[in-house]
């Protein structure tokens, strides 16, 4: 699953937090047993024909509303100004919209199966996944290469050892020089500017190592020599 901080900058499921023992509790304001005076002035209303929400139920949901705004609508997402700037200037993009570009290897329903999105609106969702096409244009990602990158993520079913992550460093040099030979060190420059044009890249590969992956840092580093032919890395 793509981390939804990576978009929105907030836990995916909030984690429950006691109140703060210096503050009364909304029932001290609501569920109070009236006093004598009140008991005696006021008659007892009826019962709600609907009954009331689970305190736990409804901190969950005053948790997602605050983290996710209304659960009805899709919230904005934070773009960098420079990827803005770059989306504006892309006339194929106005040719070729990357929600259909990338709806097969992206599809609506890609969290369907993912338990932790389960407590994330579906509004959220939609919008995360809208934005995660319009990244992989930003990066010119074929479907093949989204194809690929999932499948690296899939292959990482743990969090790798610093032992891991050593050895695929190392494997990650053995490709690059085999590849790009003497510019090895210079492709490995522009991989991190290229990583570096939009921060929720370097947010996406950092999860369970994926960006130390040898296969990772091969496509990126393809990825950035074809954005410097291009003149689209400075």
């Amino acid at each position: 699953m793509i981390d939804l901080n990576v978009l929105y900058d907030a836990p995916s499921s909030a984690p429950a937090s006691p109140a703060p023992q210096d503050v009364a509790p909304a029932s001290a304001l609501y569920d109070a047993t009236p006093g004598p005076a009140q008991q005696s002035q006021t008659a007892p209303s009826a019962p709600s024909e609907s009954a009331p929400q689970a305190p736990a139920e409804r901190q969950q949901e005053e948790q997602i509303q605050a983290f996710y705004g209304d659960p009805d609508e899709a919230p904005a997402v934070e773009v960098p100004e420079n990827i803005k700037a770059m989306r504006e200037a892309d006339g194929a993009r106005q040719m070729y919209s990357p929600q259909g570009t990338y709806s097969a290897v992206l599809p609506d329903d890609m969290l369907a199966g993912d338990e932790a999105a389960q407590a994330i609106p579906e509004p959220v969702q939609r919008a995360a996944i809208s934005e995660l096409r319009e990244m992989a244009a930003d990066a010119a990602l074929s479907n093949d290469d989204v194809r690929a990158l999932q499948g690296i993520a899939r292959r990482i079913t743990a969090e790798p050892t610093e032992a891991e992550r050593i050895a695929w460093r190392e494997q990650a040099v053995t490709r690059l020089n085999q590849t790009y030979g003497t510019g090895a060190a210079q492709a490995f420059r522009d991989a991190q500017a290229f990583i570096a044009q939009d921060p929720r890249r370097a947010r996406i590969l950092d999860a369970k190592g994926l960006g130390d992956h040898p296969d990772t840092v091969a496509l990126v580093a393809r990825l950035a020599r074809q954005a410097r032919i291009q003149g689209k890395l400075k």
